[in-house]
């Protein structure tokens, strides 16, 4: 007898919300650490005229929307920045969490907002029978060239790959 899949598929839409004006930085360098123990990544951004900052990223959200990134980033049409991939990116102590990200560009400027989302409003919609809205809170806004969030949406999405492959 086959199994039947205990999977269902939800609508769920996620409002942003500004409770008040998220930190704004202008980035033009990246590095990612992926976490094997905990799953999350450990973003390393590159700041114009100070020390950087550590993004800690939990990708679950993201990993179901893998094919939505790859569009985006392909119909992103310049060339990756590889300037942007850095070994080493010296950043403060302190560390923004974020499990949500959106992107868009406008030429070659590109706006990368980070947020947040609650993960019980999350479980909670996903037992709901009809459509759902969950809010997220904008956290950091990340300002850079087109080509260097092609670049980090590239590792991204092959970071995520990777957790998902092992």
């Amino acid at each position: 007898m086959p199994e039947k899949s205990l999977r269902k598929t939800v609508a769920i839409r996620i409002r942003r919300e500004r409770l008040s004006t998220p930190r704004t930085i202008v980035t033009s360098g990246f590095r990612l650490r992926p976490d094997k123990a905990t799953g999350l990544i450990d973003v390393f951004l590159e700041v114009t005229g100070s020390k950087g900052e550590r993004v800690i990223f939990d990708p679950v959200l993201l990993r179901s929307n893998l094919d939505v990134l790859k569009r985006y980033a392909a119909g992103l049409t310049v060339e990756p920045d590889e300037r942007a991939e850095k070994e080493e990116v010296s950043v403060t102590e302190s560390a923004t969490y974020a499990n949500l990200a959106h992107f868009s560009h406008m030429g070659n400027r590109a706006e990368t907002i980070l947020g947040v989302f609650c993960l019980s409003d999350w479980v909670e919609a996903t037992r709901q029978d009809k459509p759902v809205e969950i809010k997220s809170t904008d956290v950091l806004v990340l300002i850079s060239t087109t080509a260097f969030q092609k670049k980090l949406l590239q590792h991204l999405v092959l970071t995520i790959n990777q957790q998902v492959a092992e």
